[in-house]
């Protein structure tokens, strides 16, 4: 399993290990878990089921199987399981290029269509250009016009079960790892302003607040082009 990162302790509802409570509730998450790392489908967390001290096992959570593993016996036992993959280090990597290709107009049409069997296609596919394209013009319009047809479509897992908060969440954690390992000015796209501008104005009541405090978070981070 690769672990890429380790959330934070947060200091507000949707930061960090502090998951809001729309994205347990859709996900269908335990409040007995404390959530150090996953995608929606499997997750890395501090077990308290059974566990009431300061130091309770890591267990392994896949959600879609239902299956819960416990693979180590405290925190600091799993933080020794970890290694460290030196082609990361290469001045040759480059992001991106183990990303699956999938072609525009595949993405575009998934993207507004967001069925259950597109879910892949829609993050891998974004996530390729955003990684590989020079100018993210497109990059930001798909993103945007997602978006948007979130808010004035409404929130409906049963009926767009990809239109939800686990996937745009992932599609802004995304961004914001992209424009930071990129240097990208998300500024410098009249595309990218409006996602900043429909982040700030996203309903309260589907994430807790969550895309207004990313908006918050990349706008800090862009000060510096100014």
């Amino acid at each position: 399993m690769c672990i890429d990162y380790i959330n934070g302790i947060g200091t507000r509802s949707g930061e960090g290990i502090l998951l809001s409570t729309s994205l347990k509730r859709e996900w269908g998450l335990s409040n007995k878990f404390v959530y150090l790392y996953g995608d929606g489908h499997t997750w890395v967390a501090l077990d308290y089921r059974r566990y009431k001290g300061d130091n309770p096992p890591v267990t392994y959570i896949d959600v879609e199987r239902g299956d819960k593993t416990v693979i180590a016996k405290d925190f600091e036992a799993f933080l020794k399981l970890l290694t460290f993959d030196e082609s990361l280090q290469s001045s040759e990597y480059e992001y991106g290029r183990e990303l699956e290709y999938f072609p525009r107009e595949e993405v575009e049409h998934i993207m507004v269509r967001c069925k259950d069997t597109d879910a892949y296609a829609m993050s891998a596919g974004m996530m390729y250009y955003g990684f590989t394209d020079d100018d993210l013009t497109w990059y930001f319009t798909q993103l945007d016009t997602y978006i948007k047809a979130f808010i004035e479509g409404g929130y409906d897992i049963y009926k767009k079960p990809n239109r939800s908060i686990n996937m745009l969440d992932f599609f802004m954690n995304g961004t914001i790892t992209m424009i930071k390992k990129r240097n990208v000015n998300i500024l410098a796209y009249p595309e990218g302003r409006s996602v900043l501008a429909r982040l700030k104005k996203f309903p309260a009541k589907y994430d807790d607040g969550m895309m207004q405090r990313k908006a918050d978070k990349i706008q800090r981070y862009y000060e510096k082009f100014v």
